[in-house]
């Protein structure tokens, strides 16, 4: 039996409600018609998917590179404000809210099952960060897998810091 991971992750500030994301998480596992969460252009003939398991959770995020990709990035989104208060020359504002306990966490999104339909997960994870921000509640998440319809759910999660994490099929592991 073939078993896949998918992971999706991403620096978030402000944090999210991991507790309500994982009670929202729970209503997917099972064997369920994921029509709501089915990718435009899915070529599967069926929506019918089991999630043996989601999970939210938050970790340190101890990789190279981080701090500076981050602070480049804010850089260059301030460059336009910083011709007109100069910031740029004083980038410490930006710096050192980056050293701040929960500034450099991992938001961890674990999928798992058999099989997924085309952008099955990156349309989950959205919806899970929206009830993270209290846009949804868990109980949301419930009614539009019940309801089968593709525009009662949030939009798609970028694929930027979405990964595959584990192939099993029998004794071959990828």
């Amino acid at each position: 039996q073939k078993e896949r991971k998918k992971r999706t992750g991403n620096i978030e500030k402000g944090g999210l409600d991991l507790d309500a994301m994982n009670h929202a998480g729970s209503h997917l596992v099972g064997t369920h018609d994921f029509t709501s969460f089915r990718g435009k252009g899915c070529q599967r003939y069926s929506p019918i998917v089991t999630l043996e398991d989601v999970w939210v959770g938050q970790e340190k995020y101890h990789g190279n590179g981080v701090l500076s990709g981050a602070y480049k990035r804010k850089m260059e989104e301030q460059k336009e404000d910083a011709k007109e208060n100069d910031r740029l020359s004083h980038p410490q504002w930006y710096l050192s809210s980056l050293h701040t306990p929960k500034a450099l966490n991992l938001i961890t999104i674990v999928i798992t099952g058999k099989s997924f339909l085309y952008h099955q997960v990156r349309n989950i994870a959205a919806c899970l960060v929206d009830v993270g921000r209290g846009k949804l509640k868990p109980n949301d998440v419930k009614e539009i897998l019940e309801k089968r319809d593709r525009s009662c759910a949030p939009g798609m999660a970028p694929a930027k810091g979405l990964f595959l994490v584990d192939v099993e099929h029998g004794d071959f592991r990828f």
